[in-house]
């Protein structure tokens, strides 16, 4: 999972709190296709799931407790 978030962090662009919206654009041609990361809440997963845009989580395994 390091390896995979890593390789994110240095080829995707971090939108943040902006990935459901830019998410849609690209999904609905608003915006130009581009590989993105960022922020979303677990309600807003789903919203994007519901309307058919793939989503892929990546958990920060550095914060998460054993």
């Amino acid at each position: 999972m390091k390896k995979i978030r890593q390789y994110v962090i240095e080829n995707f662009e971090n939108v943040g709190r902006e990935f459901p919206d830019i998410a849609r654009d690209i999904h609905y041609g608003v915006e130009e296709k581009k590989n993105i990361y960022g922020e979303i809440t677990p309600e807003e997963s789903k919203e994007l799931l519901d309307e058919g845009i793939t989503i892929l989580p990546i958990p920060d395994v550095e914060k998460i407790e054993n």
